[in-house]
């Protein structure tokens, strides 16, 4: 998944962009471009930031389609792995 898309996501999830970017791994400063680079990029506010940091209608919709763009990402590295070690299981049995 796109990185900022991931960032997205954690923001969502936390609604605090310092602890988003600590889960990150990166600076707040660094988080909050990742953020900011995405609203323009999708041509919306996703978040407002005062007096807390909350999602707005826009990020709401958002949020709902990229967390399910996540778990199809999710889904479908599981399908893969588990069809590597199907072919790695019948390339076993052929020797």
């Amino acid at each position: 998944m796109q990185t900022s898309y991931e960032m997205f996501l954690l923001a969502a999830k936390t609604l605090n962009f310092t602890k988003a970017a600590s889960l990150a791994h990166i600076t707040q400063q660094s988080f909050s471009e990742h953020i900011k680079k995405l609203e323009k990029e999708v041509g919306t506010v996703l978040f407002t930031r005062s007096p807390r940091v909350a999602l707005t209608e826009s990020g709401r919709i958002f949020y709902e389609t990229v967390r399910q763009m996540d778990l199809i990402e999710r889904r479908c590295l599981v399908h893969l792995k588990e069809r590597e070690a199907e072919i790695g299981r019948a390339s076993c049995r052929e020797r």
